[in-house]
């Protein structure tokens, strides 16, 4: 079977590598499809990303959308045809390869977490959830992305209150939907990329920021800044505009630390890194996007075949992706040219 590997920090290679083992408390996924992560993936293949645990050669990718083909004995919580997200290829001592959730790999295995707990076993990071029959592939392939947004935006006082949100890859506008979705009075999105700010506008943000004009910057007083940018550029242009006693909420994780410029904004203020929750939103993220609630086909805005994986990072490196689907099998429904 195919997979991406990365073998070190800037070289990626699709290579041959053995079936997945099947433990008793585990699935058999064929893995359908996989998105790119922009900023996580990104900094896996960069050797940016922060965390002790990644070590290469690696298996990338961790938003994917699979099919179970077979069960351990312990299995309770999947059947042979159910759709499942965060199945992935683990680690595999005689393939001489780690995983970094293992996505990008025609076969993977999601964990029983249920079952597991129940007999007392250890799981990993991910709790894997099948995916309701109604959704299509597209809408399935979100509901990563969108459980932990959720989980985050649900964590914040936002009823009733101002709200800026920097930037605008899939956590800035997604994070901005949730906002309006739980009471915020106005939401502000900032960011440097014109066609990206009239796609927060058609998501639902009341008012854009181009931060590449801070001369223009609006008379705001905002009551939470969410800093979903990456970009410490788009930060220091916009902290003066948090109000008196307001709250920075840092969503994700950014290569490098960032400089708060004291003396342009307020006297007194709060600022927390929030953690994301994906399992414990999961079911209601399920429930909305079954009921049509997402702007689905705003938000991806480009499909690959899995040969076409250098291409698919090339186009999220130029900053051209919103969200991006890489076909690792055969496809339910057509590729958008």
């Amino acid at each position: 079977m195919k997979a991406l590997v990365v073998r070190q920090p800037g070289r990626m290679e699709t290579v041959e590598l053995p079936m997945p083992d099947v433990g008793p408390y585990e699935a058999l996924v064929r893995i359908d499809l996989c998105v790119v992560c922009n900023s996580t993936d990104q900094m896996i293949v960069d050797g940016t990303l922060p965390f002790d645990f990644i070590r290469y050669p690696l298996v990338l990718g961790h938003e994917t959308v699979g099919t179970v083909v077979d069960v351990g004995s312990k299995v309770t919580s999947f059947r042979i045809g159910d759709r499942v997200t965060r199945s992935g290829y683990k680690a595999h001592a005689d393939a001489g390869v780690f995983a970094a959730w293992g996505g990008f790999a025609e076969y993977g295995i999601a964990e029983d977490v249920p079952a597991l707990k129940r007999d007392g076993g250890k799981h990993g990071f991910a709790t894997p959830k099948v995916i309701p029959e109604s959704l299509s592939d597209r809408e399935a392939a979100l509901l990563i992305s969108l459980s932990e947004l959720h989980g985050f935006a649900s964590q914040l006082e936002l009823k009733g209150k101002t709200v800026l949100v920097l930037g605008t890859g899939i956590a800035g506008l997604g994070i901005a939907w949730f906002a309006k979705r739980f009471g915020a009075a106005k939401v502000v999105v900032a960011g440097r990329r014109e066609e990206r700010l009239a796609l927060a506008l058609a998501s639902g943000a009341d008012e854009v920021v181009d931060t590449r004009k801070p001369e223009n910057l609006p008379d705001l007083r905002a009551d939470v800044i969410v800093e979903a940018s990456g970009s410490e550029d788009v930060f220091l242009h916009t902290f003066r505009l948090l109000a008196p006693s307001g709250h920075i909420a840092v969503y994700g994780v950014a290569e490098d630390a960032y400089r708060i410029p004291l003396s342009k904004g307020p006297r007194q203020f709060s600022l927390r890194h929030y953690d994301t929750n994906e399992a414990g939103s999961m079911d209601e993220v399920c429930r909305m996007m079954v009921e049509g609630e997402f702007p689905v086909d705003l938000w991806i805005t480009h499909e690959w075949p899995f040969e076409d994986i250098d291409e698919a990072f090339r186009q999220v490196r130029s900053g051209a992706v919103v969200k991006g689907i890489v076909r690792m099998n055969e496809p339910k429904e057509e590729l958008i040219e």
